[in-house]
């Protein structure tokens, strides 16, 4: 099946985007990480040792970025429904920079 003309544009217009190039780039999950960058620094959201649950964690960049820069303090899990009957929640692991 072929792609509506809008859907063509909107993957010209997503692959052509800086953050989603730069995310590819580092090794990042999705675009969505600088966002959340954004709010860590403005509004002070992690403190070494704390414990972080990202619920609708789906692909995951958000989890990533948490883990990496809490290091080997705090804990992060996340969750995400795979089926409208099944929720699978995981600790996320620190993953080595890109």
């Amino acid at each position: 099946m072929a792609r509506s003309k809008s859907s063509a544009v909107w993957l010209r217009e997503h692959f052509n985007d800086e953050y989603v190039k730069k995310a590819q780039a580092e090794g990042l999950r999705s675009r969505a990480v600088y966002k959340l960058e954004e709010l860590i620094e403005r509004d002070h959201l992690l403190k070494p040792g704390i414990n972080v649950v990202d619920l609708g964690a789906a692909p995951g960049s958000w989890s990533q970025l948490v883990r990496n820069r809490l290091g080997d303090s705090g804990k992060v899990s996340n969750c995400f429904r795979e089926s409208a009957l099944t929720i699978t929640c995981a600790a996320c692991a620190r993953t080595s920079p890109a």
